[in-house]
Parts: structure tokens; C-alpha cells; sequence
């Protein structure tokens, strides 16, 4: 499993995933896009895998809009033109526009890149449309919770099923926002993302691992005299998720199933 850490764009951030050599990465293309040079060289240098997203959670919002067809030709040109890129996920906007236009895009982007985005599913679609998708593209996911009522888009018990529908046809399957890790421990996804590792300076959250091997969190902010707003966690946070990266990966090198029920 390749965990991928997010929200790393802001200066003091990507020096410390650099320092503690993050191996996998993930940016939205509205984001990479401003980044510095020098600053990308580093990340690229350093990184096994970077996964990079459309921004269609922003899109999302009420009152985001742009030229989609022109954004999806820009974006797909980016991709193509930077190989470094390892994997990077289709316009899923479907609730602004329809799902013939998002398959439209989808092609669209296949013709330009050269290969097809990652296939991003929700409860929407339907359990038909996910099996066709893992039958069709090389790598689908789902995020791990809907935004507007923080019920997971795949209820944990229906999890294992997801995965090993896609495991069953070759099929690789990310987990977008996975950020709790008693499921990490427990579903065998080939990649997910999360951005908690910023949580220390924003919520006085610190990060360790217990017994060597278990992500664990804990609040103490004030009771240490220091406030709820100490970039002082982040960097233990980044040390300490950048462990837990390599961890994962060990865990399920080479796995490739999970039994779980099967969703109506």
C-alpha cells in the first residue's frame, strides 16, 4: 500500500516531508501548478510514487466553476508532458454536469495522455457501474467520506468487497481521504491520501507510533503550555507519518485481497 500525503504545498511543509523522505506523494493540479521549480525538482527527485488529483473536490463547491473543457485539455497536457507524474484522476464532477460528459472527459484525457486517469466512484454510479469500471480501467477509487454529510461513501462493512472486486479483475484501487488507520491495518488498498499529518499546527494534534508499528494521536495542546498552534507537531507528525508510510507498504506488499459482504 502506498500512502500518499497531501496538503504539503505551503512553505514549511514539503521541507518537512523532504527532511523525512516521503515516498509518496499526492497535489492537486491547481495546486502543482504554482509551485516553484526548485521546490518540484526536490519532490520529484525524492518520491516513489506521485499521484496527482483533477481538484474535482473543488470544483464541487457551490459557486467553483471554470471552462471545464478547457481546464480537462490543460490538465491532460500537463500530465502527458510531465512523466514523472505516476498516476493522476479523471474531472469526477458528474453532480455539476452528468456522467456522459465525465466519460467524455475521461476519453478525452486517455487520447491525450496516453493512458486513462484513476476512475473515481460514488454511491451515485451504482454498484453495476463499479463493476464496469474494474473490468475497464486499470485503477478506480472512492473517497473515503460524502463532504457534505460525513457518512463514508462505502460503508466500512462493504469495504472488502470493493477491493477484491478490483483485486479479481487486475484491477488497482485507491482510497482518496483514508485518513483512519485501524482500516488502513485492515484493507489491503494499493494507494490512499491523506493530509492529517498537518493537523499539529492546526489542532494541537501530535502523532506517534505505538509499539513501532500503530499510528496513534493525541491531543494535548494546551495542557503542555503551548498552545493549540505549534508547527513544532507537524514536524514530529511528518517524521512520524513518513515511518508509517514504509510500514504499510511492508504490511501489504504483495497482497491482494480482503473478504468483506457484498453491497446490494
Amino acid at each position: 500500500m502506498r500512502l500518499c500525503l497531501a496538503a504539503w504545498e505551503g512553505k514549511g511543509k514539503y521541507d518537512l516531508l523532504l527532511k523525512y523522505k516521503c515516498r509518496f506523494w499526492l497535489s492537486s493540479y491547481l495546486y502543482i501548478v504554482k509551485m516553484k521549480p526548485a521546490v518540484m525538482t526536490q519532490v520529484i527527485g525524492a518520491k516513489d510514487f506521485f499521484l496527482l488529483d483533477s481538484g474535482a473536490h473543488t470544483f464541487q463547491k457551490e459557486g467553483n466553476s471554470t471552462d471545464y473543457d478547457r481546464f480537462v485539455r490543460e490538465y491532460a497536457q500537463y500530465v502527458k508532458n510531465n512523466p514523472w507524474i505516476d498516476e493522476y484522476v479523471e474531472l469526477d464532477i458528474e453532480a455539476k454536469v452528468g456522467m456522459p460528459q465525465v466519460e467524455k472527459w475521461r476519453q478525452e484525457m486517455t487520447e491525450i495522455v496516453g493512458k486513462p486517469p484513476i476512475v473515481v466512484w460514488h454511491r451515485e454510479r451504482g454498484k453495476q457501474y463499479y463493476k464496469h469500471m474494474v473490468r475497464n480501467y486499470p485503477y478506480v477509487g472512492f473517497s473515503g467520506f460524502v463532504t457534505k454529510s460525513g457518512e463514508m461513501e462505502v460503508p466500512i462493512k462493504y469495504i472488502g468487497w470493493f477491493i477484491k472486486e478490483a483485486h479479481d479483475n487486475n484491477c488497482q484501487i485507491h482510497g482518496f481521504g483514508f485518513t483512519r488507520s485501524n482500516l488502513l491495518y485492515k484493507f489491503p488498498f494499493d494507494s490512499v491520501d491523506s493530509s492529517s499529518w498537518i493537523m499539529g499546527s492546526k489542532f494541537g494534534t501530535y502523532f506517534h507510533l505505538r509499539n513501532g508499528i500503530e499510528l496513534r494521536r493525541d491531543r494535548y495542546g494546551k495542557l503542555e503550555n503551548l498552545g493549540f498552534k505549534n508547527a513544532t507537531r507537524d514536524e514530529q507528525s511528518a517524521a512520524t507519518w513518513c515511518k508509517f508510510q514504509t510500514i504499510l507498504c511492508e504490511l501489504w506488499s504483495g497482497t491482494q485481497s480482503s473478504g468483506s459482504q457484498t453491497p446490494a
